[in-house]
């Protein structure tokens, strides 16, 4: 009898054991990084519905995601594609990226003087030098008034709503955005008058290249279309000005600049020659 009780006990604990969960942790970091409680609360309560979560811990301080998964019902691959649809782009937090897709291969850095990325590392679709599709381009653009991933996600949604639009990706480390559109039924004045639509300043961003600045002043005088074309066609023509965004409704104008060629001095110094008076703004690091 008691032989077969103990049978009985070892059998119970081999099911239990079969039943058990394999659970499992992941730390992942995020694109764009969380900057805030709001960042941390949007991916908790969307993560968490994801099939086989566990539990999710967030770390404002070191920008990490840690989660405890049912390796039976879900994947990192999953997990990670379930960031995607809140926007943000999700890797495992050693820089090892998820395995790739079926049929998919890996991306690689193309190892060239013009790769953007700059990491020597897989970059795919971030890297500067990935060629677009035919009849497509692709243009930067600096942001700076983003501060967080709902700031981020705004960004994405207002760029996305622009007819021709085909990708749209957001660096928040560096304040850029990556858009590539069909050249065909937009241009990057209309990218920018999305911008404008949600007042945010906005100017071309050049990742590839190490001298160039990003500015942004008040400019009030500005009180009409021709103000506005004025202020673009007399900054345009000072040394070293690369690239001139002017919103009227804001009254701001945003300014890429070589820096070895001129100073935020020098092209206040600018405005003064048509006689504006102009303030830095949006100059927070």
């Amino acid at each position: 009898m008691k032989r077969k009780m103990i049978m009985a006990a070892m059998a119970v604990c081999c099911v239990m054991s079969g039943m058990a969960k394999d659970i499992k942790t992941v730390v992942l970091k995020t694109a764009p990084e969380m900057h805030c409680e709001n960042c941390e609360n949007k991916i908790k309560s969307n993560i968490r519905f994801e099939k086989g979560i566990k539990e999710i811990e967030t770390n404002l301080k070191d920008k990490t995601v840690t989660i405890k998964y049912d390796a039976d019902k879900t994947t990192v691959e999953n997990i990670i594609a379930g960031f995607s649809k809140i926007n943000y782009q999700a890797t495992v937090a050693d820089g090892t990226a998820a395995e790739p897709a079926k049929g998919k291969e890996e991306a690689s850095c193309c190892g060239s003087s013009s790769c953007k990325c700059g990491s020597g590392t897989a970059c795919g679709s971030s890297c500067g030098s990935e060629k677009p599709a035919a009849g497509e381009e692709v243009s930067y653009f600096k942001a700076v008034q983003m501060n967080c991933g709902g700031c981020a996600a705004k960004v994405k949604n207002a760029l996305s709503a622009v007819d021709g639009v085909k990708d749209v990706e957001v660096d928040l480390s560096v304040k850029s955005v990556k858009v590539t559109y069909d050249a065909g039924k937009v241009n990057v004045d209309k990218l920018k008058e999305a911008f404008g639509g949600i007042q945010y300043a906005s100017q071309l961003y050049y990742p590839g290249e190490a001298n160039v600045g990003y500015v942004s002043f008040k400019a009030d005088q500005m009180k009409c279309g021709g103000c506005a074309a004025k202020v673009k066609k007399n900054m345009l023509a000072e040394a070293g000005v690369k690239d001139v965004t002017v919103c009227l409704d804001t009254k701001v104008v945003s300014i890429a600049y070589d820096s070895s060629a001129t100073s935020i001095d020098k092209l206040i110094d600018g405005f003064k020659k048509f006689d504006y008076t102009v303030a830095e703004c949006y100059n927070k690091k």
